[in-house]
């Protein structure tokens, strides 16, 4: 009997848990048949369902091999697991003395008359027996967080966790609140898509939490520490006689990676579980109205089990995140645990999740408890039939008592396993672009300088013949520009120091879209500015916008009804086609620019300019996955984008998670277009292209040509003006 029930209990649990990911895809879909649902009981069944929460973003990454490599639908990438700008910012640290947090060490910091020490070989600057070592401490440094020297922990990664983890990193939030509003993942019929990214976070500690990574973060750290130790050693009897405070490089290096882990494990933590939050409280509502069922054969609707699956789902996504959002530093030199549960924090992720796991239970079966001895007592106090039925009556149903019962369990538990007290968490300090940002602006306004401005320059490539018009759409793309914030602590503070200096493309000769030109003009110019006296020190040097054809045609065609912002074109100046890229292979099909939604410029592209994690050409390979039937063939960035939005943008329905912005912004630019492109193929005029499938010879703006093997070529715009071609 007893087996038979774990068998029938073991089937409910995957036959809800397989209904909440099927239904979910199906309700995104108008296309897609519907499934039939499962029915609950009122008791028996959601409770025995809530003892097992789900492991959603279940993932047991492992190391790959060369036949994962295989894979052509995937991209792959080498993952530093130390990035390298995080030794720079250690290093200023060293220097300025904040933490990540935003508060200072109180440890003896680095001076500026010892920088020197860090770039000159020992043999120079060092006394006996420093002198002997070899080659300078900062090449030392970074050689052990990956290179052909020391090559033993780099890990090879999908491009989906490299990203995300870059961006958690640096503490950039995958999805600000404007970007998650946008694509309505608030909305049910999305997500499948609201599941996806906040499992990508989970799936990112998931991955630092293999034992192969907890091993090589930590091995890769302790070498940088002894690194550290030859270092401060050289500089300590210097400072000795000097009359100043010994050094311990070492010291703060430990002090900077437990914060630095700290502040980014909180802020993805955050992240996460106040997404859940959100989304759970009008589930958690609707729970609460159901009526009392009266017998265990009493079943829920449709509806109601679709509600029920969701609140389990989230509740197995608010678990993983505690057990998981965590990076351990057991072993790393110079760290001294706190004063708390080991096994609640250890390195190991199996033994968190069992520890959570059996804690939770043990919770519900004291609970249990609780509830029977209070109602006995209540039982002896003298009160009347019908007091006692009133008092039965206003009681919630028994389902959102059990669901609730069991989300205040889960909020109790995140003290004892996150290590942190019951009630308001301390506010999340800036994400280190914008703290390093003020810090910097601050410093200049003590020393009497002017206060310093950063941001990008821009030029304007395309042509409006009506110059009222042109001042419109500057306008609008400066309104976009400052369409960011919201969710982003320290976003009001760093604002009045962004600026964008505007270049005339007309005024300086530049032909209209004149950017394919050898060599390209607007590269040209904007790099002898660079070595001009009227250059400002915070603008951008890696990178610059354009409004080219393309942005042209999104704020000409797209108003704030069909999409929430137009799209610019970001260029690498320093980008030689001829030369390529020393890792081509991580970003097939870069060509040195990228066009990218206008109000993500400072909180996306700024920000990993500044914080120095992602260049443009790493930035690439997301835009990549935009929709090949938009943008006049272009890919665009849009930010962190799921692989099942990827599948939506081929076909899934208007409107879902924000595809109907790219929809919208396609039928934009065809309707811009005058007249009909025709595509030469490789024979000539015409021949081997297909229009919607009718094999017609014509297309219209957005449809990608091939040519050859696989190649794209060129498509001819017939509007009056003559013919051009356009590389897509």
């Amino acid at each position: 009997m007893r087996s038979a029930l774990h068998t029938w209990h073991s089937l409910l649990v995957l036959t809800v848990f397989l209904f909440a990911n099927v239904s979910l895809a199906a309700i995104a879909s108008e296309d897609r048949e519907k499934p039939s649902t499962p029915q609950y009981s009122s008791f028996g069944d959601i409770e025995s369902l809530w003892q097992n929460l789900p492991r959603c973003a279940e993932t047991n990454w492992e190391p790959l091999g060369p036949e994962s490599l295989q894979d052509s639908d995937k991209l792959f990438i080498v993952d530093r697991l130390i990035p390298p700008q995080t030794i720079i910012h250690f290093f200023e640290f060293t220097m300025r003395g904040t933490l990540p947090n935003g508060k200072n060490t109180t440890l003896p910091l680095f001076q500026e008359d010892e920088v020197a020490f860090l770039s000159n070989p020992y043999s120079e600057s060092a006394a006996q027996p420093h002198n002997e070592i070899f080659g300078p401490a900062i090449g030392k440094i970074m050689m052990r967080i990956g290179s052909d020297e020391d090559p033993d922990r780099l890990t090879i990664v999908e491009k989906p966790i490299h990203a995300m983890k870059s961006r958690l990193w640096e503490g950039i939030v995958p999805l600000s609140e404007t970007q998650w509003r946008e694509k309505q993942l608030s909305n049910p019929e999305n997500f499948q898509y609201t599941f996806e990214y906040l499992e990508a976070v989970i799936r990112v500690f998931d991955y630092l939490n293999h034992p192969d990574q907890v091993e090589n973060l930590r091995t890769t750290f302790n070498l940088i520490s002894e690194h550290l130790v030859e270092l401060e050693g050289a500089l300590n009897p210097r400072r000795q006689a000097d009359g100043k405070e010994p050094l311990s490089l070492a010291a703060l290096w430990e002090e900077y990676i437990r914060i630095h882990y700290q502040v980014m494990t909180d802020r993805a933590h955050s992240w996460v579980i106040s997404h859940i939050n959100t989304l759970m409280r009008p589930l958690l509502d609707a729970v609460h109205e159901y009526p009392n069922l009266t017998s265990s054969a009493d079943t829920l609707s449709a509806e109601q089990s679709i509600q029920v699956g969701l609140l389990y789902r989230l509740s197995g996504l608010a678990a993983e995140a505690e057990y998981t959002i965590l990076m351990p530093m057991e072993g790393y030199a110079g760290y001294t645990a706190p004063e708390r549960p080991l096994y609640l924090h250890g390195y190991d992720l199996f033994e968190r999740r069992l520890t959570y796991q059996h804690r939770l239970k043990f919770m519900k079966e004291s609970d249990k408890i609780s509830e029977e001895m209070m109602e006995s007592l209540s039982f002896n106090i003298d009160k009347t039939d019908e007091e006692r039925a009133e008092e039965e009556a206003n009681k919630p149903n028994l389902i959102f008592r059990t669901i609730d019962g069991q989300i205040r369990r889960q909020e109790k538990i995140r003290g004892y396993v996150r290590g942190v007290p019951e009630g308001e968490p301390e506010p999340l300090p800036p994400p280190g672009w914008i703290r390093d940002t003020l810090i910097k602006s601050k410093e200049a306004e003590d020393r009497g300088e002017p206060i310093e401005t950063v941001g990008f320059v821009i030029y304007r490539l395309a042509r409006w013949d009506d110059e009222a018009k042109w001042a419109d759409i500057k306008a609008r793309v400066e309104e976009d520009l400052a369409d960011w914030g919201d969710g982003i602590e320290g976003a009001e503070s760093i604002k009045p120091l962004l600026k964008i200096h505007w270049f005339d493309g007309k005024k300086l000769g530049i032909a209209e879209n004149d950017i394919d030109a050898e060599p390209p003009p607007a590269p040209r110019h904007f790099n002898a500015f660079l070595d001009s006296p009227t250059f400002s020190t915070g603008l951008s040097t890696t990178v610059f916008l354009a409004i080219d054809q393309i942005s042209q045609i999104t704020y000409n065609t797209l108003g704030a009804a069909s999409s929430p912002t137009g799209i610019l074109l970001a260029i690498d100046p320093y980008f030689d086609e001829a030369v390529g890229l020393d890792r081509p292979d991580e970003s097939p099909g870069y060509t040195g620019r990228m066009h990218i939604s206008t109000n993500l410029v400072w909180p996306e592209l700024f920000a990993m300019n500044t914080a120095q994690s992602d260049w443009l050409e790493d930035l690439w390979p997301l835009a990549m996955r935009h929709s090949r039937r938009v943008y006049m063939g272009r890919r665009v960035y849009v930010g962190y984008v799921v692989p099942e939005m990827v599948k939506g943008w081929e076909g899934g329905p208007r409107g879902a998670g924000g595809m109907g912005i790219d929809r919208d912004l396609g039928e934009g630019l065809k309707s811009e277009q005058r007249g009909e492109q025709e595509v030469f193929g490789e024979k000539g005029r015409g021949e081997g292209v297909e229009r919607d499938g009718k094999g017609d010879g014509k297309r219209r703006a957005g449809d990608e040509v091939y040519s050859g093997e696989g190649g794209i070529v060129a498509a001819v715009q017939v509007d009056g003006r003559g013919e051009r071609h356009d590389e897509l």
